[in-house]
């Protein structure tokens, strides 16, 4: 009987080791589970609200945030309200000359945040501002172009590291009385998109955020009296 007893235990202790090994494998799974990246620190989308105009956070280094519509739209589809450079009215008569641009053919500095010239400043309140050249720089720098089509319209899009992203509906440009197509050429691309920024090329001349079908190019120039639509900014201070 003591034979047996001593036989079954010494059968066991195998059995035992290998439960014990078993024990071993959720303490490593464990380990394992500990070292998982982290979610990513970087800030969730952000939007929002100011003097009841939106804006988006695209991550951009300055902190600088866009307006999601443009001065006098309503929707992302909208041209809005076309200005003179440094104008903060459109013209009375609605004509778009040299005759009703005060700014042109004036050595003017930057006109961004200064109440006479920025319209965005005077119509949308302090924290907004026309973009400068700078600011448009930023921009092409840090975001990436698409074309996106909504609702049988097509957008012009730049989206940010952060996955956010501000459109812009095709505009015309006001010359006269009218609202004209951009023209283009083969050395030319015709222009989709035409906006005014705040920092002058010349005294005749403003610099234009300016897109075609191939995305925004680097810095163009437009005659101040002419009239095109305006997208503000709020600038961060850091």
């Amino acid at each position: 009987m003591l034979r047996n007893f001593i036989i079954l235990i010494l059968l066991l202790i195998p059995i035992q080791s290998f439960g014990q090994g078993k024990v071993t494998r959720p303490q490593k799974q464990a380990t394992h589970q500990s070292v998982t990246p982290k979610k990513n620190n970087i800030n969730e989308p952000t939007f929002g609200n100011v003097n009841g105009h939106d804006w988006v956070d695209l991550g951009l280094p300055s902190g600088t945030k866009w307006a999601t519509c443009n001065v006098g739209a309503s929707t992302i589809y909208d041209c809005g309200s076309y200005f003179s450079w440094g104008c903060t009215e459109t013209p009375t008569d609605g004509v778009y000359s040299i005759e009703t641009c005060p700014t042109y053919s004036k050595q003017i500095a930057d006109i961004s945040g200064r109440s006479s010239y920025d319209v965005a400043k005077l119509l949308w309140g302090n924290e907004w501002c026309i973009p400068t050249k700078e600011d448009y720089s930023e921009l092409l720098k840090y975001c990436k172009f698409s074309i996106v089509q909504i609702e049988g319209e097509e957008l012009y899009t730049l989206t940010g590291r952060n996955g956010n992203s501000i459109s812009f509906p095709k505009n015309q440009i006001a010359i006269g009385k009218s609202k004209q197509n951009f023209s283009g050429s083969s050395m030319v691309k015709v222009i989709k998109v035409q906006l005014w920024l705040s920092t002058p090329f010349s005294d005749r001349l403003g610099y234009t955020m300016t897109c075609t079908d191939e995305g925004f190019r680097a810095l163009y120039s437009c005659g101040k009296y002419n009239g095109l639509p305006i997208r503000p900014v709020i600038k961060t201070t850091k």
